[in-house]
């Protein structure tokens, strides 16, 4: 790294991380906005807090338990039903090396709460723009991530986020439309959720506040950005 001439990072704690560790030409700039991003509806009203059915919590990305402790989310649903939260949580992605969707749907046998947790493999376009319209809350329970943009997709949607803190986040700042709780707090994270499935206004802030915090993130001049560059 000191050999080269200019080191882009993700976030403004980066820039101070690799400062610290002696490089000088390190430089922070925003990430630009996925595909799926840029295809998705937009949103101005937020998202109203289901009654009379289950709450849809949705994740995405890849099946990765090393970085995004995948597992995480059986642990999350059986937590959820001892609180007696009425949900249905929807796990989409993909494989990883270092776990499987049959790998998952057997923890969740095992857990019993295989009723209320649906893997439904890779989704794509209209595809995963339907599963996400339907949702109602984006859980991450990752241990590290740079930028995470199905963050960012899921607040353009209206989602409020439910998340295992990762503080360093450049897309966290001044994000109203998180909750957050403690690594390895899976209760904790259940807690939060259960309350907002509780609390129509309560909701109702966070996916305003998620659809701010999204156009906030998507409203960069990149060209301008880059011509500085």
């Amino acid at each position: 790294l000191p050999l080269l001439q200019q080191l882009l990072v993700l976030s403004p704690t980066d820039v101070a991380y690799w400062k610290l560790r002696g490089l000088s030409s390190v430089s922070y700039l925003p990430n630009p906005p996925s595909p799926l991003l840029i295809n998705l509806p937009v949103r101005e009203d937020p998202k109203e807090l289901p009654k009379d059915r289950p709450l849809e919590i949705v994740w995405w990305g890849r099946l990765q338990q090393s970085t995004k402790q995948v597992r995480s989310q059986i642990e999350l649903a059986k937590a959820l039903q001892r609180f007696n939260v009425e949900f249905r949580l929807t796990i989409i992605g993909p494989d990883g090396g270092d776990l499987s969707a049959d790998q998952l749907r057997r923890d969740a046998e095992e857990c019993g709460v295989s009723a209320d947790v649906k893997l439904t493999g890779p989704l794509h376009g209209s595809d995963l723009i339907q599963a996400l319209s339907n949702a109602h809350v984006f859980i991450s329970t990752s241990v590290i991530e740079g930028y995470p943009l199905a963050l960012v997709e899921a607040q353009a949607m209206g989602l409020p986020v439910a998340m295992l803190e990762l503080p360093w986040l450049a897309v966290l700042a001044q994000n109203d439309g998180v909750v957050t709780a403690s690594q390895g707090r899976i209760d904790v994270l259940a807690t939060e959720i259960a309350t907002l499935s509780r609390d129509a206004a309560e909701y109702s802030l966070r996916s305003a506040a998620s659809l701010a915090a999204s156009h906030r993130a998507i409203s960069h001049d990149f060209s301008w950005l880059y011509r500085r560059l």
